[in-house]
């Protein structure tokens, strides 16, 4: 799936573990529940998010282009939603 992120809003994922975002234009901020860790992807970069709970992604300076791909098949699917900052 891609997605066009605006800057004003925020995509929020739920258990999406397995799920690969990666950026094909723009730059944005993502964090992962129980990861202390922040991580700014800009276009080409990606990332497989690695744990269940909720993924919240922003777009930095500008509008971003996402892809979203599911890595395997799993029981449930991730909800996504996006939502003003």
């Amino acid at each position: 799936m891609n997605a066009l992120l605006k800057q004003d809003r925020v995509l929020r994922l739920e258990e999406a573990a397995g799920l690969v975002v990666e950026v094909s234009q723009g730059e944005v901020w993502l964090t992962q529940e129980r990861d202390p860790r922040d991580y700014f992807l800009r276009a080409g970069d990606w990332l497989r998010i690695d744990r269940s709970g909720t993924v919240v992604i922003s777009a930095v300076g500008s509008d971003a282009w996402l892809a979203l791909t599911a890595l395997h098949s799993r029981p449930g699917r991730a909800a996504l939603a996006a939502v003003p900052a």
